[in-house]
């Protein structure tokens, strides 16, 4: 009686080992690749105007929606992201309106890898495509080679008109309309919708 006994509680063992080892397979976590280019569409929760921010303060905004990647969810709509006011500029005098900005810099994911992130202020125009595109072009050393070209010849053209521009200025900042009028504050109010794009190739820990 003892053997089949000792045979039944050593089988007993092995399925509870096998059993255990595959829970803690189904737990193990793994990860995916994030593509550069890969857009966040953001909802700003943080209003902010050129009056009262100052440079260093927190905004938070969320995801508009999910942040997909190899099919799986790494970023759930929703999430939560902070960035920084980078720039602030009271209104003056003579029309000069104030100025606000802020700039994140990177995304903290659930497992706490972080995603380097770059703003995205336009891409090709898709008529298939409705909203935020879920991934654009962003620049390389060729593109920006080619915008550095196009600026060098926007130069060119000014140097050489600038004989007729200049006399042309003068005359109207002579002709100021705001007489010492006080200048507009800028706000951004929450709501505001930004798109981010992921700048650089990163694998990030995600649960299954």
């Amino acid at each position: 009686m003892s053997q089949p006994r000792t045979l039944l509680s050593a089988l007993l063992i092995l399925i509870a080992s096998l059993a255990a080892n595959a829970q803690n397979g189904s737990l193990k976590i793994k990860s995916v690749k994030i593509k550069r280019g890969l857009t966040l569409s953001l909802s700003q929760l943080t209003a902010l105007d050129s009056v009262h921010a100052q440079v260093g303060d927190e905004v938070t905004a969320k995801l508009d929606r999910p942040l997909v990647a190899e099919g799986v969810t790494v970023l759930p709509t929703e999430w939560i992201v902070h960035g920084t006011v980078t720039k602030v500029k009271r209104a003056g005098k003579n029309c000069h309106a104030g100025e606000v900005k802020w700039a994140l810099e990177s995304v903290i994911t659930p497992k706490g890898d972080r995603l380097r992130v770059q703003r995205v202020y336009s891409y090709r125009f898709d008529p298939n495509h409705i909203g935020d595109p879920d991934w654009v072009p962003l620049d390389t050393a060729w593109t920006k080679s080619r915008h550095a070209a196009a600026f060098t010849g926007v130069v060119v053209i000014f140097v050489a008109l600038s004989p007729f521009m200049i006399p042309m200025a003068i005359g109207m900042a002579g002709d100021n309309p705001c007489h010492g009028e006080a200048g507009t504050d800028t706000v951004l109010e929450a709501g505001t919708n930004y798109l981010y794009a992921v700048s650089k190739d990163a694998r990030v820990a995600i649960a299954p």
